[in-house]
């Protein structure tokens, strides 16, 4: 499968190196910032809809700033390309219901790249709390949070214009694997948040509480580094996932034993993500089946309940 990336910041980087353990091929990268940095043979292009119109590509990887995922989404599905978009989809639920249109008006495989989601570990973990290895699930502790530089005039972290803020960028793992391991959408949020001058989230504390008394307390910051884990707490044990993120390793805890897993990912992980995306638009499935339509509309939506509450001055 061809791809072509809109943007070549660390992420697309990242991405180029797992599809080298692929088959795939990248092809083309439109890039107003990284234009001079795209060797040959890979075609570059200042404009995106330059690569909207290259025949050759065949799925297009949205992976520019959160404020401009929406337009090139919707752009490049328009255009008749298949579409793995960065997460967040979309800095609303309403544009992201657009996206999802946009997908199905044109028969276009559309997925957010929630990666984790894809990882051989984490399919695992996911597979024990189906099956009952910890009992009936009642909490789930999960935190992200890392220091960026609040020296640099560019970060993207801190500028509103760019849909900046903890909750969009790393708030929404935590927020996913609560959405995972659920399936429900909370009844009661509550948010505690500390804001940045421009009014974005430095770090917020979320807690969302279930239908029958299920809990998960979940955390996210730009300006901490934290201890990156998870506990998904059941009546019969618990499994700790170490940075849940990017889960390599996890624990499993029961009244009888402690059993610890080691299941690698390929590359730096994006593979998994990048695989899944051939075997769906090969077998002309276009709408995965681990990050659905409905998951992205409803973390969609309750990432604009978080931000409410933590942006508000009426707490």
């Amino acid at each position: 499968m061809n791809w072509g990336f809109t943007g070549y910041g660390r992420i697309a980087r990242k991405f180029e190196e797992n599809l080298a353990h692929t088959d795939h091929k990248l092809v083309a990268i439109a890039s107003r910032s990284g234009y001079d940095q795209i060797k040959a043979p890979i075609k570059a292009y200042q404009n995106y809809k330059d690569l909207y119109a290259d025949t050759e590509v065949d799925i297009v990887y949205v992976n520019t700033t959160h404020n401009d995922h929406c337009s090139q989404t919707i752009a490049a599905l328009h255009a008749g390309k298949h579409v793995l978009c960065e997460k967040p989809l979309g800095t609303s639920e309403s544009e992201v219901i657009q996206m999802i249109e946009a997908a199905r008006a044109n028969d276009k495989f559309l997925m957010e790249a929630i990666w984790t989601r894809y990882l051989p570990a984490y399919q695992k973990v996911i597979s024990l709390v189906k099956n009952g290895a910890i009992g009936e699930i009642q909490m789930v502790h999960a935190n992200f949070g890392f220091r960026m530089n609040p020296e640099d005039p560019k970060e993207r972290l801190i500028n509103p214009d760019l849909a900046a803020g903890a909750v969009w960028d790393v708030g929404i793992y935590p927020l996913s694997l609560a959405q995972d391991i659920f399936n429900q959408y909370p009844q009661n949020i509550q948010v505690s948040a500390k804001l940045s001058p421009l009014n974005v989230e430095d770090r917020c504390a979320i807690q969302l509480t279930y239908g029958e008394g299920q809990v998960a307390q979940l955390s996210c910051a730009i300006d901490l580094n934290s201890v990156n884990d998870a506990t998904i707490i059941g009546s019969e044990g618990s499994i700790t996932l170490r940075d849940f993120w990017k889960c390599e390793q996890f624990t499993l805890k029961t009244t009888k034993d402690s059993k610890d897993f080691h299941l690698p990912y390929v590359s730096t992980g994006l593979y998994h993500e990048a695989m899944a995306c051939a075997t769906y638009i090969e077998n002309n499935i276009h709408e995965s089946s681990l990050i659905t339509f409905d998951n992205s509309r409803e973390l969609a939506r309750l990432m604009d309940e978080v931000i409410l509450l933590s942006r508000s001055k009426e707490k």
